[in-house]
């Protein structure tokens, strides 16, 4: 019997061994001021409790990160979601106040454990493997048919207000490039050291570079010459440069799109 009851304890304590930690979830924005305040305290209770896994998201600039975030707010009947965002099992908080969300994050978290110790949660079905993770290049691209829409949603509304509506746009446009910009230089930097490319396939990060900032240079130039063009013929030119400019950031969103196809398919080999 008590050679019985020892053999119990260790599958018990082997089986409690082998459980997955508990996943506490931080998404957050470079641009939230509340995230910024928010990261500190963060960093003190992954300190705390080393039996849960922390996972830090940025939305901001990864899109991968941010379908992740509407993806979980969808499961927990979220409608609409802001940064930060805390999640630990299906208990989520969102927003951040240095001296009182501290406290509710704790109870949070020590709600959750608490839960687990008692066997609350559900027992996991059968392991499935985990879905694919979102094609960068699609939700890139799905980006940009949004931001296409956008621009037709402002000439469409009030005229009075379409400057100020292609200016949210161009927010939005130079955000997605950025995150273009950043994988096509981490693809470019892959290749280079891998070796594996014949010489000449792909162009070197520096030189990809140089060509984009002088398409940008003569861009730009065409733009200004057009709108002074346009102030040369007294017409009301106001919002002359702004449309340029999201008309032109258009235009390089595409081609860096499809640059960025290019390089998959020569790394792949295809």
């Amino acid at each position: 019997m008590k050679q019985l009851c020892i053999a119990v304890f260790l599958l018990t304590a082997l089986t409690l061994g082998a459980q997955e930690k508990p996943v506490f979830y931080f998404f957050h924005s470079e641009v939230c001021p509340h995230c910024v305040e928010a990261a500190p305290f963060i960093a003190f209770i992954k300190e705390k409790y080393p039996q849960i896994e922390f996972r830090e998201l940025e939305v901001y600039r990864n899109l991968i990160n941010r379908e992740i975030l509407k993806k979980k707010a969808n499961e927990l009947g979220v409608a609409k979601v802001g940064v930060p965002f805390f999640l630990i099992g299906k208990s989520y908080l969102s927003g951040f106040k240095k001296g009182e969300y501290e406290e509710k994050i704790l109870l949070l978290i020590e709600e959750h454990l608490d839960a687990l110790k008692k066997g609350v949660q559900p027992t996991p079905g059968p392991v499935t493997p985990p879905a694919p993770p979102p094609n960068p290049a699609v939700l890139l691209q799905k980006e940009a048919q949004a931001i296409t829409a956008a621009v037709d949603g402002c000439h469409e509304g009030d005229p009075a207000h379409v400057g100020d509506c292609l200016k949210k746009v161009q927010h939005r446009i130079d955000e997605l490039m950025l995150v273009i910009v950043a994988r096509l230089a981490e693809m470019l930097d892959k290749s280079a050291k891998s070796g594996k490319q014949p010489a000449g396939a792909l162009p070197s990060r520096t030189a990809y570079f140089d060509m984009q900032a002088l398409w940008k240079k003569l861009s730009d130039h065409e733009a200004a010459a057009d709108e002074k063009l346009c102030r040369a013929k007294k017409r009301l030119c106001d919002g002359m440069a702004t449309y340029l400019t999201v008309q032109n950031g258009q235009t390089r969103i595409q081609k860096l799109l499809s640059d960025l196809q290019t390089i998959q398919e020569i790394s792949a080999g295809n």
